[in-house]
């Protein structure tokens, strides 16, 4: 049997194909997309664990082992979003965190300056300043993820 347009019938069999191998290409995409936000918010909660709930609680509410050390309760961080309006302040909370660039006139500070320990940590590791910021942000990111409704 033989075609007529001598290209033994495959002409146009592959226009069929397309639409569904993009629809399950933008499908991975958005698994894979689902996964790295779950990754993301994972990496933030075991930093928030590891460096931040001794002091600020496990549930972030000011009352984690370390608190009663302190002349004042830590912050609840539960409560950073309507303490701001409704709106989680991300980069007042990333400047908090990292800590490297004191106002004097915030008063004293009790809170550990994460970005000279993060930094210090990876000393000798390719891009630590990146690695420092993205820790924070993961911090961050988790922290927002913890707010009062």
């Amino acid at each position: 049997m033989s075609d007529s347009m001598g290209d033994g019938g495959w002409r146009g069999r592959g226009r069929g194909v397309a639409a569904p191998a993009i629809a399950a290409l933008g499908l991975a995409l958005a698994c894979l997309s689902f996964v790295a936000a779950g990754i993301a918010e994972e990496t933030g909660r075991v930093l928030y664990l590891r460096y931040c709930a001794s002091c600020h609680g496990v549930s972030g509410t000011g009352d984690g082992p370390a608190a009663s050390a302190f002349r004042a309760r830590p912050t609840d961080l539960t409560g950073l979003a309507a303490r701001a309006g409704g709106r989680f302040p991300f980069a007042d909370v990333m400047a908090s965190i990292d800590g490297r660039r004191f106002i004097a006139a915030h008063g004293s500070r009790e809170m550990p300056v994460w970005g000279e320990r993060f930094r210090a940590e990876l000393e000798g590791a390719q891009h630590p300043e990146r690695t420092t910021l993205l820790r924070e942000q993961a911090i961050v990111d988790y922290l927002a993820t913890m707010q009062r409704k």
